[in-house]
Formats: C-alpha cells, sequence, structure tokens
C-alpha cells in the first residue's frame, strides 16, 4: 500500500501486518521500523467485545513486546499507557519523555484517564533511541 500526495507521487509506502503482536513483532527485521505508536490495552477491566481486558501477566506481557518493539525500532516508540500503568512503564524503562493528552471527546467512558472539568486526560509515554541534535530528555 503507498500514499500518494495530491500531485499522485508516492510519498510513503505502508505495510499493514494483522495478527498478534509478539508473533509478528518477531519476524521482523532489527532496525526495519522507523517509529512505533501503539495504544495497548490497559488491563483495567475495559468491557471490549472480542478482548478480556484482565491478564495476571500483564507487566510481563507488556515488558515481551516492548522488548520486541526495542529491537525492531530504530526511532522513536510512543505508548499511550493511561494514568494507571505509568509507574508500571516506569519500572519496565523509564520513559524519556511523558505527555498528558487532553481527550475532550473521551465520553467520560475511560477507566484509566483522569477527569477535570468535565474532561478526560491520558498519559502517553516516549522512548527513542537519538534524539534531536541539541536535545535533552
Amino acid at each position: 500500500m503507498s500514499h500518494k500526495d495530491k500531485g499522485g507521487d508516492v510519498m510513503v509506502d505502508i505495510k499493514l501486518i494483522q495478527g498478534d503482536c509478539l508473533e509478528v513483532l518477531k519476524t521482523l527485521e532489527a532496525g526495519s521500523v522507523d517509529a512505533v505508536v501503539t495504544d495497548p490495552p490497559y488491563n483495567v477491566g475495559f468491557g471490549y467485545s472480542t478482548y478480556v481486558d484482565n491478564r495476571n501477566d500483564y507487566k510481563d506481557w507488556c515488558a515481551e513486546w516492548f522488548s520486541e518493539l526495542e529491537r525492531i525500532c530504530s526511532g522513536a516508540i510512543v505508548i499511550s499507557c493511561g494514568h494507571v500503568n505509568v509507574s508500571m512503564w516506569c519500572e519496565i524503562k523509564p520513559p524519556k519523555w511523558i505527555l498528558c493528552w487532553w481527550k475532550p471527546a473521551a465520553m467520560g467512558r475511560s477507566p484509566v484517564g483522569k477527569r477535570s472539568l468535565g474532561k478526560s486526560t491520558n498519559k502517553i509515554i516516549a522512548n527513542a533511541r537519538r534524539l534531536r541534535e541539541g536535545g535533552t530528555c
């Protein structure tokens, strides 16, 4: 799959892969991915239609797929982890940045965000191998 600009020129080649993340990640070459943005389940018992959001091995599971992300990714790894999991992620690998995402359209259904002035916020953590020249952590 490729994305074309308005003039019809191909800007980016995109490859979508559907499958179990641990199985698929293990098949990818080291350093073959430029960046990763992921929003994994939060393990808070949220009522998904096809996924049971309550793993006893949640921290170990996250550490396993994160290790694979570090192996395949040459750039930034960004994880929407929710307030409830920030401390767990700091134990797995302290993030270089923690962002707060203000989610005015969250509709109050999020069990992982914080409510403020009727709106919801969520935490996003980021790690990267390289920083811009002159950048700091």
